[in-house]
C-alpha cells in the first residue's frame, strides 16, 4: 500500500493538506475543524500503548532510568532513545517518544506540569555519571527565530528539587545553564535568585551533573515548568512541540540521546470535522492546485463519509503510520483514506467504478493521507475553487481527487455527416495527477498507451443510436488499469426533401426591406444572404440552426478552460490562428459570435471575433469550440437563487441610474456582496437591477452570482 502526502492547500486548501509531500500541498485538509474538549478523554494522552517504563541506560541492565511529564500527577511516556538523531519535526519524523496535551483542559484552570528525571545504579558498585538534562527552553533556543513565537515556551517555574544519594569518595558536580550560556553552580543558585529575582529560574536551560551513584541507589530531579505563551502556539502544526532531552556528557562512557516529545493539540470532533454523513468532495486538479468539481454521474457513485464505516477512514495521533487506530483525534495528527476500502453505492470497489467511467486514482496511490488542521480555506483565494465547498451544504471535509482521462459525451450527427471518433472525444495522460497534459491524436495513434475505439460501427446513413467504447491503459504492462468510457453517438434522421409549394416540410421564404430574405423551417429559423451565382440567378447559404444554450451573434462569450482559434471549422492543428490558455475567472479570453458553422463530424463551432484588447491576439477572427464545457455566455441569463451577488472585478463595479449603464451613481469595491431583484435584457447584454432600483453589469468577469 503507498502511502501518499498531500501538503499544499489545505495549508493553502485545502491552509485540506491534503497534504505531506506530493499529493495535495493541500497540508491539511480544509474544514471547519468544529472543536471540542472532551471530560471523557485524559488531559494527557500517551496512544494506544503507552510507554512507562524505564529505560535501559547502558544497554546491559546495569542502569536504568526515566524521563517524564506529569500534568497533575497523570504520567506521559518515558523518554526514549533518539535512532535517528533529528529534532521531533523534522522531515516529518516520528519523535522517539511523544505525549499529546489537551490544550483546551489545561488552559482551562490551574493545573501542575512537572518534569521528573531519575538516573539509577543497579550494579553492587559506585558508579560515576556525567549527564546533561536539557529543559525545553535549550531545545526552542534552537529553533528559527521565525517558528519561536509559534512554539510552546515551557520554562521552569521554580528551583529543581535534586534528591542524591551520598556520594562517598567523590563529590557530586551540579551546574546550571542558563540561556545565553551562563553557568551557575548549584550553591550560588540561591544567590543568582535573589539578585536577579525568583523569576529568572524561567531562563534555565539545562542541568548538567557530575555524581557517583553508589550501589542500587539512584539521583532524582524534579522542575516544576509552566507555559507563557500557549495561546499564541500554532496548534494546526505539529510545531506544537517541545523537547526535553538527557544525555551522556563523557565521551568516554557515552551512550545515544534520550528524548521525550510532547506537543499541546485542540481535540477535534471526529463527526463535525470529516462531515459524517456528507459527500466526499470529488474534484480533478490543476498544476497551480486549483481544484474542479467532477461531473454530477461521477459524484454520485460515491458513498457519503462514513466513520468508522468500512475502516476507510483512520487516523493516528503521533505519525506512526497508517492503519493506528487511535481513538481520539487532535489537531496536527495525520489522517487516512484507503481507497481501497471504499465502495459505490452499488458496492462496486471506487476504483473501478472511476476507471469504468474514464476516470481513475492518481498513479501510485491506494492511499491518501492529510494533516489534520484547525485552518478554514482562504476566502480571498480563487472563489471559483472547488475547496471551498469543504464542510459546506451537503459536503464533508474530504477531498477525493481522482485523475479525468477519457472525456466524452453523447453525440448527435447529421444524416450522412462524417463520424470521426477522434474528434469527439479528449484524452489526458493518466501518468499525471494533474489535468494539464491532453494527449495528441499522435500519441493516441501511436498505441504507446494502447488507445482503442471499440463497440459498433457507426453508420450515418442509418439513423439511429450507436454505443461506441473509448479505452486505455494507464499501465499498458498492467491488464488492471484499463479506463474505459462509453458514449451514445446518434445519427439523425435525413432531413425531409423542400416541397415545390412551400408546403409540409419546405422553406417559407418571406422578403425583407434589406434584400435579405428571412425563413422559417419548424421551430428552427434561418436566416439566407443572397449570392451571385454564374448563371446570374440567386443562391442561398444558409447558417445551421443551434441550440437554445448557444449564444446569439454579436453576444459575447468566453473560455473556461484552453482552446484555440482555428481558420475553419474542421479543427486541425496545423490551422490553428492563436491558442488561448486557461486563466482565472476575471481574465479568461472573450470573443464577439460573429457566426456558425459545424464540422465534418457535425460539432458546432462560433465564428468569432477576438476582442481581448491589448493583447497580440486582439481582432484575430477564426473559429472556436461552441461545447459549453469550454465556452459559455459572459452575461449572466438567471437571477441568483438567493438574490445575491459578490463584486470580483480588481478595480471594483460602477452603479448606473440607468439600464443602459448611463449616469454613474457609485463604484462598489471588490469583496462588495450586493443584493439584486430583477435581472433586464440590453441588448446582446444583460443587467442586474439592485434593490435600490440601481443598474449594474451582469458580465460574470466582474460579478459572481453569490456570496462568495
Amino acid at each position: 500500500m503507498t502511502n501518499v502526502g498531500i501538503s499544499r492547500k489545505l495549508k493553502q486548501v485545502v491552509k485540506v493538506a491534503l497534504l505531506s509531500a506530493a499529493f495535495f500541498t493541500m497540508g491539511s485538509v480544509t474544514s471547519s475543524g468544529n472543536v471540542r474538549a472532551d471530560d471523557n478523554s485524559p488531559i494527557i494522552y500517551n496512544g494506544t500503548k503507552p510507554n512507562q517504563n524505564q529505560v535501559d541506560y547502558s544497554g546491559d541492565g546495569s542502569t536504568t532510568g526515566s524521563l517524564y511529564l506529569t500534568v497533575d500527577g497523570i504520567k506521559s511516556n518515558y523518554g526514549q532513545i533518539d535512532t535517528v538523531n533529528k529534532t521531533p519535526v523534522s522531515n516529518g519524523e516520528q519523535p522517539s517518544a511523544e505525549s499529546i496535551i489537551d490544550k483546551d483542559q489545561f488552559s482551562n484552570g490551574t493545573h501542575e506540569l512537572t518534569l521528573h528525571y531519575q538516573l539509577t545504579n543497579n550494579t553492587d558498585k559506585p558508579q560515576l555519571y556525567y549527564h546533561t538534562l536539557m529543559l525545553p527552553r535549550n531545545w526552542k533556543n534552537n529553533q528559527s527565530s521565525s517558528d519561536k513565537d509559534q512554539v510552546p515556551d515551557v520554562v521552569a517555574a521554580q528551583k529543581p528539587t535534586i534528591k542524591a544519594p551520598s556520594t562517598g569518595v567523590f563529590l557530586a558536580v551540579i551546574t546550571y545553564y542558563m540561556d545565553g550560556g551562563t553557568a551557575i553552580d548549584a550553591d550560588q543558585l540561591d544567590s543568582y535568585l535573589q539578585t536577579n529575582g525568583a523569576d529568572a529560574i524561567n531562563k534555565l536551560s539545562s542541568i548538567f551533573f557530575s555524581i557517583n551513584v553508589p550501589a542500587g541507589r539512584s539521583i532524582d530531579i524534579s522542575i516544576p515548568l509552566k507555559v507563557t505563551n500557549l495561546s499564541k502556539v500554532n496548534l494546526s502544526q505539529r510545531n506544537s512541540t517541545f523537547t526535553i532531552s538527557d544525555q551522556d556528557s563523557a565521551t568516554d562512557k557515552s551512550h545515544p540521546t534520550y528524548n521525550l516529545s510532547t506537543r499541546f493539540a485542540k481535540k477535534i470532533d471526529v463527526n463535525s470535522y470529516f462531515g459524517v454523513g456528507k459527500d466526499y468532495l470529488v474534484a480533478t486538479r490543476n498544476g497551480q492546485y486549483k481544484y474542479t468539481m467532477v461531473d454530477q454521474n461521477i459524484q454520485q457513485l460515491f458513498p457519503k463519509i462514513a466513520y468508522p464505516g468500512n475502516g476507510e477512514l483512520t487516523f493516528d495521533d503521533f505519525a506512526t503510520g497508517e492503519g493506528a487506530t487511535d481513538p481520539y483525534l487532535y489537531s496536527g495528527a495525520r489522517f487516512y483514506l484507503n481507497t481501497s476500502k471504499i465502495k459505490t453505492v452499488d458496492g462496486q470497489p471506487i476504483g473501478q467504478a472511476l476507471q469504468d467511467n474514464g476516470y481513475t486514482l492518481p498513479v501510485g496511490l491506494s492511499v491518501y493521507r492529510w494533516d489534520a488542521s484547525l485552518t478554514t480555506p482562504d476566502d480571498h483565494s480563487d472563489p471559483t475553487d472547488a475547496i471551498h465547498q469543504l464542510n459546506k451544504g451537503n459536503y464533508g471535509g474530504i477531498i477525493f481527487q481522482p485523475v479525468k482521462v477519457i472525456g466524452a459525451d453523447d453525440v448527435q450527427l447529421d444524416y450522412g455527416a462524417t463520424w470521426d471518433p477522434l474528434a469527439h472525444v479528449t484524452v489526458w495522460d493518466p501518468t499525471k495527477w494533474d489535468q494539464d497534459t491532453v494527449l495528441t491524436n499522435a500519441q493516441l495513434e501511436a498505441k504507446d498507451y494502447g488507445f482503442n475505439v471499440s463497440g459498433q460501427t457507426v453508420d450515418t446513413t442509418k439513423p439511429g443510436t450507436y454505443r461506441v467504447t473509448y479505452s486505455l491503459y494507464s499501465n499498458p504492462a498492467n491488464p488492471s488499469t484499463k479506463i474505459t468510457k462509453s458514449i451514445n453517438v446518434t445519427v439523425k434522421q435525413p432531413a425531409p426533401s423542400p416541397s415545390p409549394n412551400g408546403g409540409n416540410g419546405g422553406t417559407n421564404v418571406t422578403p425583407n426591406t434589406n434584400g435579405n430574405s428571412s425563413s422559417t423551417n419548424g421551430n428552427s429559423s434561418v436566416v439566407s444572404n443572397p449570392t451571385s451565382s454564374p448563371s446570374g440567378t440567386t443562391a442561398t447559404t444558409k447558417e445551421p440552426a443551434v441550440p437554445s444554450y448557444v449564444a446569439k451573434k454579436g453576444a459575447a462569450v468566453y473560455a473556461t478552460k484552453g482552446i484555440y482559434m482555428y481558420q475553419n471549422a474542421n479543427f486541425k492543428k496545423s490551422q490553428r490562428i492563436a491558442q488561448y490558455q486557461k486563466a482565472k475567472r476575471v481574465n479568461r479570453p472573450m470573443f464577439v459570435v460573429t457566426g456558425y458553422a459545424y464540422s465534418k463530424g457535425g460539432a458546432l463551432r462560433y465564428k468569432v471575433r477576438d476582442v481581448n484588447h491589448g493583447t497580440k491576439t486582439d481582432k484575430k477572427r477564426g473559429y472556436i469550440t461552441a461545447n459549453k464545457k469550454y465556452v459559455v455566455k459572459v452575461y449572466y441569463s438567471t437571477l441568483p437563487k438567493n438574490k445575491k451577488i459578490t463584486v470580483i472585478n480588481k478595480k471594483g463595479v460602477n452603479a448606473y441610474k440607468n439600464a443602459n449603464l448611463t449616469k454613474k451613481v457609485k463604484n462598489f469595491k471588490k469583496g462588495t456582496h450586493l443584493t439584486v431583484k430583477k435581472l433586464v435584457k440590453h441588448n446582446l447584454t444583460t443587467r442586474y437591477q439592485l434593490s435600490n432600483g440601481e443598474y449594474i453589469t451582469a458580465n460574470k468577469k466582474l460579478i459572481i452570482q453569490g456570496n462568495r
